[in-house]
């Protein structure tokens, strides 16, 4: 699988990993990862996205149906419910829920599926230049939402990787303070894709993505005509 065609890569506290590729939905994943995290993915339905704690065992999973399933230590747990009281109850919570982001500690940012976001600090956390700029974004009107492929550091508060989307135009804002090694390959990997080579390559790259994406969605309608004909033949007057 490249890595060009993957959905955003969730990592676990002992490097194990879980991603999916955007075209064929083919999901891939290291053995290691926590055998509950994995069943959502490999059950029916499938779990559209998952992140991980900073302890081994800890995931948020969420599910299709405005559903979500995870496992967290009592101080999450905690905030959870404070957060689910705020917006209106746990069903309400539920329906919105498109990830949390764990941070070091308790530090979570919790994002919705309708836009917006919000998030809890702890002590360690508190008054944080990330906490400033969650708060620049989240005080903006309309507030901007924290978008699926962000990250928070869990052993530095200091580090965080966010993308910031505006709900008017859909215009996305980048945001990171990372290691210097990470910074230094970050910077090394934009000025490549700058490059003209790269802007053709990554064209083809999703030409191609298309053209396998239509195909796969053809042949799931194919197949599901196929089973209809077989278990629901009109001709008998079954529906």
């Amino acid at each position: 699988m490249k890595s060009s065609s993957l959905t955003p890569i969730s990592i676990e506290a002992d490097g194990a990993f879980v991603a999916r590729d955007a075209y064929s939905n083919q999901v891939e994943y290291d053995t290691r990862v926590t055998a509950n995290a994995i069943s959502k993915f490999t059950g029916t339905p499938s779990a559209e996205y998952v992140t991980f704690g900073a302890k081994k065992g800890n995931y948020c999973a969420i599910m299709p149906g405005a559903a979500w399933s995870g496992y967290m230590d009592n101080e999450n747990i905690k905030q959870l419910r404070v957060v689910e009281a705020g917006v209106g109850g746990p069903d309400v919570f539920s329906r919105a829920l498109d990830g949390i982001i764990f941070g070091k500690g308790s530090t979570m940012i919790f994002m919705f599926r309708v836009g917006g976001f919000t998030y809890y600090t702890d002590k360690e956390a508190e008054g944080s230049q990330l906490e400033k700029l969650m708060d620049d974004y989240l005080n903006r009107q309309p507030p901007w939402s924290v978008e699926r492929g962000s990250s928070l550091c869990q052993w530095n508060v200091s580090y965080y990787f966010l993308k910031f989307k505006n709900p008017q135009n859909n215009s996305i804002m980048m945001h990171w303070n990372l290691p210097d090694g990470m910074s230094k390959q970050l910077a090394e990997l934009k000025a490549t894709l700058a490059t003209p080579e790269a802007q053709q390559a990554i064209a083809n790259h999703g030409q191609r993505g298309m053209i396998q994406a239509t195909n796969n969605f053809a042949l799931a309608v194919h197949g599901n005509s196929l089973m209809n004909q077989v278990f629901y033949p009109r001709q008998y007057g079954w529906y």
